[in-house]
């Protein structure tokens, strides 16, 4: 229909805030995990007593852990999904799913393409 059309895609990459608290949630799950595996060690290494907190965490330790890993996922991929669809022809933007909140349909995409590619 339009054999002249190059196509391409990419990411549309989340705001620094939105980084930021992915690769924060991503770390504390992280180092939830080491410190209930390595926290004896850890605690004895630097000559304290562990906290309460450690003890009772560390009484469900396969629990704490699956969960400290999926909500660390679940936080970040939260946080680095934006939802972007655009769709743009000679630099201008035709379409956008940020602003419309949906993609278009495929009658919708070829009337955009029709009338900005006829002359």
């Amino acid at each position: 229909m339009f054999p002249d059309l190059e196509i391409s895609g990419g990411n549309f990459p989340p705001s620094q805030t939105r980084q930021t608290i992915a690769m924060v949630a991503t770390t504390v799950s992280w180092s939830v995990i080491v410190i209930l595996l390595l926290g004896d060690y850890i605690f004895s290494a630097l000559g304290i007593a562990p906290p309460q907190m450690y003890k009772d965490l560390k009484e469900t330790q396969g629990t704490t852990m699956m969960m400290a890993f999926l909500l660390g996922s679940v936080i970040s991929q939260a946080m680095t999904k934006t939802g972007a669809f655009e769709i743009t022809l000679n630099g201008q933007v035709v379409w956008s799913k940020l602003e419309t909140g949906r993609v278009p349909e495929w009658n919708e995409l070829v009337d955009i393409m029709k009338s900005h590619l006829s002359p």
